[in-house]
């Protein structure tokens, strides 16, 4: 380990994420579990407790930045290092998911930052429609929504399909 529950973006040290021309950049902060140092390059990792797996695909679909944060921050607060890349160790099961190759998905990157630049020009612009992008069999954007049935995306289900 090269350190654990590494703050960034606290105090007087702004870490600041370039999204695209429109959006600019976002300031973030927050905490990583923790950063190896493997020779000159570092992997960020971040600890789940539960068994749901967080594959990479999750970033470039706009439901999970988390990753993409962390590794921007800690090519900010880590000087003299290059980020080979991330991933998630799942506690339950003892093993890392998630894993994302700083290199080989630089594409995947980029797509999540595109992705979440739309989001926030959507939120700028007061949008906050929802359109679920990996919807479930029972119509919902998730398993379970205490408001699903006033959704515009829920489709319930008459008698004659039960």
């Amino acid at each position: 380990p090269y350190r654990l529950e590494a703050g960034f973006g606290f105090d007087n040290q702004p870490v600041w994420i370039e999204l695209d021309d429109e959006v600019g950049k976002i300031r973030v902060r927050g905490k990583i579990d923790r950063i190896d140092c493997i020779g000159k390059h570092v992997v960020v990792m971040d600890y789940k407790s539960g068994s749901t797996e967080i594959k990479p695909t999750e970033l470039a679909d706009g439901r999970n930045y988390q990753m993409l944060v962390y590794m921007e921050a800690v090519r900010q607060i880590v000087k003299g290092y290059t980020v080979a890349g991330g991933f998630f160790w799942h506690l339950a099961d003892v093993k890392g998911k998630g894993i994302i190759d700083a290199q080989s998905h630089d594409d995947l990157l980029n797509t999540g930052k595109k992705r979440l630049a739309g989001q926030i020009s959507a939120l700028r612009e007061a949008d906050f429609s929802v359109e679920p992008n990996k919807p479930q069999p029972n119509g919902l954007c998730t398993r379970y929504c205490e408001f699903g049935k006033l959704c515009r995306h829920y489709r319930a289900v008459s008698e004659d399909e039960e």
